[in-house]
């Protein structure tokens, strides 16, 4: 299964956004903005890049959803794919059937490839996906079954211009996403889904809607299309 949260989701763009870039100086280096903990800039994404990351994403939340029993299974294997940790996954889970693809994907705790872009499933594709059209990314959380969870439903912070939100906008509202500003950080814009199944659709969307370098709509670098 792949859970639902109980989110109210408003497409629009909040009135109170703020729309501005970080000066280049800001993203220079390795830090991520925002002041938000383990947290790193994404930099130049390609859209080779974000296509393997939303690819990975598309085949693995299929497999969630028809292995994982119950949130707490939920939990344990999107944990055991995101920290490359075997022994998160649940009991005698590779006796199913279809999970050897999921196994794989877990991999060994040595591993120096992290999956998903060591962002965590269903907000990693839609990170790489809005930093290939020039938005900035500065936190992501998918959130989690659990008393500290920072963030109660799926949700991207980023730093976008007017005219970026503007083409998000349609986008948004067709993937069953939202907009939202967070009160202790309200220079970011939100985008926020009732389950990753949203923002990963999202994420899809972005790249088959966003034009080749030199087009009308925000720019990416190759000519290829999700769709």
């Amino acid at each position: 299964m792949i859970p639902r949260f109980n989110v109210d989701i408003d497409p629009e763009i909040p009135g109170e956004a703020a729309f501005w870039m970080p000066d280049p100086d800001d993203l220079a280096g390795d830090d991520g903005i925002g002041y938000f903990h383990n947290t790193w800039n994404l930099g130049e994404v390609t859209r080779e890049e974000a296509l393997e990351v939303i690819e990975q994403e598309r085949t693995i939340l299929d497999l969630v959803e028809l292995l994982a029993i119950g949130v707490q299974e939920y939990e344990q294997v999107c944990s055991a794919m995101e920290y490359n940790d075997p022994a998160a996954l649940p009991e005698r889970f590779s006796e199913r059937v279809g999970s050897d693809a999921i196994i794989e994907t877990v991999g060994d705790p040595s591993s120096s490839e992290p999956n998903f872009g060591c962002l965590e499933l269903g907000v990693a594709g839609l990170s790489f996906a809005l930093a290939t059209v020039g938005c900035v990314p500065a936190a992501s959380c998918r959130s989690h079954f659990e008393k500290h969870s920072w963030s109660s439903c799926p949700v991207v912070y980023l730093a976008a211009d007017r005219k970026q939100a503007a083409w998000l906008q349609p986008l948004v509202q067709r993937a069953g996403c939202g907009f939202g500003i967070d009160e202790e950080r309200p220079e970011f814009l939100l985008i926020m889904a009732p389950s990753i199944r949203q923002t990963a659709e999202l994420a899809e969307l972005i790249l088959a809607t966003a034009a080749p370098a030199g087009g009308e709509g925000p720019a990416v670098d190759g000519q290829d299309r999700l769709w």
